[in-house]
């Protein structure tokens, strides 16, 4: 059954994030001096270090992170939770190696110094495997929120996806690069609030038990036969985080050196902590 009260309070959510972010777009383009092509894809080089700060951690914790995360200690065990160590890792490395030489060639977007070096056809191989990997990556978010919102308000969680990929692909089409920094700082607040707010329910429920009982199923173990398993997992994952393209997008949303390495450094532990 659809509980008309949670539909509607999601619904009033979700105008909200959408006409907030396009009325703050609007009001920002009017202040930047910048091509239409900068103001678009990296927000004109001229991104705030709140709002850097801000949509950095809400791209780190979204909501296949805080989904998955939780999922995998409780069915793996912490030690087996690879990811949010494997981004650490990933974003200091790719902040610390390779964001500085590509911001200061004033790169567009992740593909460019392969074109220029290799040309056209690499370059389309590479999106290729990038487009694959969005793709997967994008279809664990939809699914981690289309869940939440069926649990919340019981309808399909089919239609749940659907509408929530139509209202981000709207908003981040008329809005371009500042409609998706703006609609993820209200994101975070989000989090934050619903978290903290969620937190003394589950602390006081009769039917949650005390971590300390529980200790050998959310710790979990490594065997000695499972090592190369785990080291192998844990490279992956920062490979992976140095390749994704969103965190060197954000690096290049500002001309500094200083703003490059304090989204490396501060947005991670930040991350975690959210």
């Amino acid at each position: 059954m659809v509980d008309i009260v949670a539909l509607a309070v999601v619904v009033v959510a979700y105008a909200f994030v959408f006409v907030t972010g396009l009325l703050l777009v609007k009001f920002t383009r009017r202040h930047q001096e910048c091509t239409q092509l900068e103001f678009e894809l990296v927000a004109g080089r001229n991104l705030s270090v709140f709002l850097g700060i801000s949509t950095m951690t809400a791209t780190i914790v979204g909501g296949g992170f805080l989904n998955g995360t939780a999922e995998s200690v409780a069915t793996y065990g912490l030690v087996w939770t690879l990811a949010p160590v494997g981004i650490l890792f990933g974003l200091i490395f790719g902040g610390l190696i390779f964001a500085k030489k590509m911001r200061e060639c004033k790169y567009m977007t992740m593909l460019d110094p392969f074109h220029k070096k290799y040309g056209s056809l690499m370059v389309v191989l590479i999106y290729l495997i990038a487009l694959f990997g969005d793709l997967l990556w994008s279809a664990s978010i939809l699914i981690a929120l289309g869940t939440s919102l069926g649990i919340m308000t019981g309808i399909n969680t089919n239609i749940a996806i659907v509408i929530s990929a139509l209202v981000t692909i709207v908003y981040s089409v008329s809005g371009q690069m500042f409609a998706i920094v703006y609609t993820d700082v209200i994101q975070l607040g989000f989090i934050i609030v619903g978290m903290s707010v969620c937190t003394p329910f589950i602390l006081l429920d009769e039917r949650v038990a005390s971590i300390s009982s529980t200790r050998n199923k959310w710790l979990g173990s490594v065997s000695k036969d499972e090592i190369g398993v785990w080291t192998d997992l844990f490279i992956t994952m920062v490979i992976l985080c140095i390749c994704v393209y969103v965190i060197y997008v954000y690096i290049w949303c500002r001309h500094s050196e200083w703003f490059r390495k304090l989204l490396c450094f501060v947005c991670t532990p930040f991350g975690h902590l959210t």
